[in-house]
């Protein structure tokens, strides 16, 4: 599968989401109603997308919620699909990132999963950060493609309190 690349778009206005959900079972991700379309940018200004697609990102409510951010997964609708799958952003065992067609899981058991991150808000920028639940410390962003102009979706390591610009994202509300 094609992995996730950045074309340019025109941004909208930033987007929040702050809604919990109180019924969590322990060490599961319960699927919330929130779902919300973005335009997710990164440091060169520069939107991701995936075959012309724009990103949706739903939100899991887990009981993890406070200590690790707010569980999320990336997705687009394709337009040809009418049986309600999505392409999901999801990460190998070998770290690489790559998109499959699946249905957004009600819930997840477990406290990891190939297709989760956690979202993280960074302190007074607007800037998010996506760490996976599969492979801690490494974190959703770009490395320039040697074929072309375009950035190539990657997970990157890096440390706490690191800062690493490829992987600091904004998100802009899209109007729909």
């Amino acid at each position: 599968m094609n992995p996730g690349i950045l074309s340019f778009a025109y941004p909208c206005s930033i987007c929040k989401v702050t809604e919990r959900d109180a019924d969590l079972e322990e060490d599961c991700f319960q699927r919330s109603k929130q779902v919300w379309n973005c335009w997710i940018t990164c440091y060169n200004h520069k939107f991701l997308m995936f075959d012309g697609n724009q990103f949706q990102i739903h939100i899991y409510d887990s009981s993890l919620l406070d200590k690790k951010g707010r569980a999320v997964m990336l997705y687009v609708n394709k337009p040809d699909q009418k049986d309600g799958k999505k392409m999901v952003v999801c990460c190998r065992n070998d770290k690489e990132i790559y998109a499959e067609e699946m249905d957004v899981p009600q819930s997840i058991d477990g406290l990891s999963d190939k297709a989760l991150f956690y979202r993280t808000e960074l302190a007074a920028t607007n800037k998010y950060m996506f760490e996976s639940t599969a492979h801690q410390g490494w974190f959703l962003g770009f490395n320039p493609s040697p074929e072309s102009c375009l950035l190539k979706l990657v997970l990157r390591h890096i440390n706490k309190d690191q800062v690493d610009e490829p992987c600091e994202f904004h998100l802009r509300e899209s109007k729909k």
